[in-house]
């Protein structure tokens, strides 16, 4: 389940290919994280909504950039702790930057990446990868 971007991204076609399930929110832009605008905050929660009875229906489920939506106030940390304290096993895995400690305390791995080089300053969205 992608938060905070509307659009299909490079890995979304290779999961696809495999049977996986797609899901997106948000506008067709990467949203301000910083300043979201109303009508993107109200998509995104929206979604959230849409996506919450579904969860418990998967083994495996990615929530693509939620830490930053819990960053930017637009969902709250409470929202995911039931998810958390579940009765069927499943793996649910949050990802994005700036995840809030809340959110750390809710999981049982938490990790960083850290950006060292990356040529999409240069070169843009390359098909297949980004886009």
């Amino acid at each position: 389940m992608h938060f905070l971007k509307g659009v299909k991204v490079g890995e979304d076609y290779a999961l696809e290919k495999l049977g996986v399930d797609v899901f997106w929110s948000g506008p067709e832009h990467f949203i301000d994280v910083y300043n979201p605008k109303e009508k993107e905050k109200k998509m995104i929660r929206d979604f959230w909504e849409k996506m919450k009875p579904l969860v418990p229906n998967y083994d495996v489920v990615v929530l693509d950039e939620f830490n930053l939506t819990v960053f930017s106030g637009i969902i709250s940390p409470d929202e995911v702790k039931p998810f958390t304290e579940k009765t069927k096993p499943y793996l649910l895995i949050l990802i994005g930057r700036k995840a809030p400690p809340e959110l750390v305390k809710l999981a049982s791995v938490a990790s960083e990446v850290r950006l060292i080089k990356h040529h999409y300053p240069r070169v843009g969205a390359m098909r297949g990868f980004e886009a």
